[in-house]
């Protein structure tokens, strides 16, 4: 997925992987594996083409001798080694399925009051990414609007195992587009969303 380009103008893409398991790694439990890179990067991997057992791999070309090279833009070539490794399809993030209003394809955002980064409405569950966080469809029980303010508003995001993430600092423009978003999406049990929503048509209507 195309990360804003921010202050900066540098277009960068994010690969990311959801664990079945969590890794444990120092007092950290890790749920997602993820690469950012530059749009400009590119990588090359040689393969043997017997090791892919009969399974296609996406973007694989045979260069003769049991061999082939898988290339290109390097978040395309890692993610594409990470859905053979795991038997999944690539499931890429598609920008016009939700753009905010400075035309991105993810929302900036604060998660737990210092981390800031982008918030993506993914098909397959909620993805932030600088501090990576990833909550899958099929994990999500409630989401809340809080916080609002003249300017800005919150998320809280409740899963079905109790867990609790705030992403706070939404640009107020952006409301609307995100109720739409998750209302188009997801059939989640949304407190506050639809009482938010129909607010903001009644002020729209007069």
């Amino acid at each position: 997925m195309a990360l804003p380009a921010g202050a900066q103008k540098i277009k960068t893409f994010c690969a990311a992987a959801g664990l079945k398991e969590d890794i444990t790694f120092g007092k950290s439990q890790l749920k997602v594996l993820a690469l950012q890179v530059k749009e400009t990067e590119s990588a090359k991997v040689d393969i043997k083409s017997e090791a892919s057992h009969g399974k296609m791999l996406e973007g694989l070309q045979e260069t003769g001798m049991g061999f082939g090279v898988l290339s290109g833009p390097t978040h395309e070539v890692v993610a594409s080694l990470m859905a053979y490794i795991a038997g999944k399809n690539v499931e890429k993030h598609k920008p016009e399925t939700f753009l905010s209003v400075a035309r991105e394809g993810a929302v900036k955002c604060n998660i737990k009051a210092v981390n800031d980064g982008f918030l993506f409405f993914h098909k397959v569950g909620l993805l932030f990414v600088q501090k990576f966080l990833f909550i899958p469809k099929g994990e999500l029980k409630s989401i809340d609007v809080t916080g609002t303010t003249g300017r800005t508003f919150d998320l809280q995001v409740i899963t079905k195992s109790g867990e609790k993430h705030d992403f706070s600092m939404i640009a107020k423009e952006e409301n609307q587009r995100c109720v739409s978003r998750v209302l188009t999406c997801w059939v989640l049990v949304l407190t506050c969303w639809v009482s938010v929503y129909l607010a903001c048509l009644c002020l729209s209507l007069c």
